[in-house]
């Protein structure tokens, strides 16, 4: 139980240093992809090239329509989730504390072979 809970604060902790490196991982991602694959991300976003519409944009760029870079709007995009999962993971770990409670509480409740053996005897007599 205690490594999960330490997980899931690493696991926190992972994602909010991560996040500037994030853009990183976009910038090699959106280089290394076809036409046809930036043409569905640009018109999925409604954004035009990488950074700006002149960072190495796909065929189908809409005129003056879409002025911000991708990488802006995925960024902004995904970021806009933090506070979401921050929640979903602390419910988790709420979750976790719960049972881990409950199950001791059933476990000190179970009588012991001594206990079962005295309520025998007195059943008995």
């Amino acid at each position: 139980m205690v490594f999960l809970a330490l997980f899931e604060i690493a696991f926190g902790t992972f994602i909010g240093v991560r996040m500037p490196m994030f853009h990183e991982g976009l910038d090699e991602q959106w280089h290394e992809a076809s036409d046809e694959q930036r043409n569905k991300i640009q018109v999925q976003f409604s954004c035009c090239g990488f950074a700006d519409r002149t960072d190495l944009p796909g065929t189908n760029c809409r005129g003056a329509e879409w002025t911000s870079g991708c990488a802006t709007v995925v960024t902004a995009q995904v970021a806009g989730y933090k506070p979401e999962m921050i929640g979903i993971g602390v419910m988790l770990l709420f979750l976790q504390l719960s049972c881990t409670l409950l199950s001791c509480y059933l476990f000190v409740s179970i009588p012991t072979m001594k206990q079962i053996r005295t309520m025998m005897l007195e059943d008995v007599r």
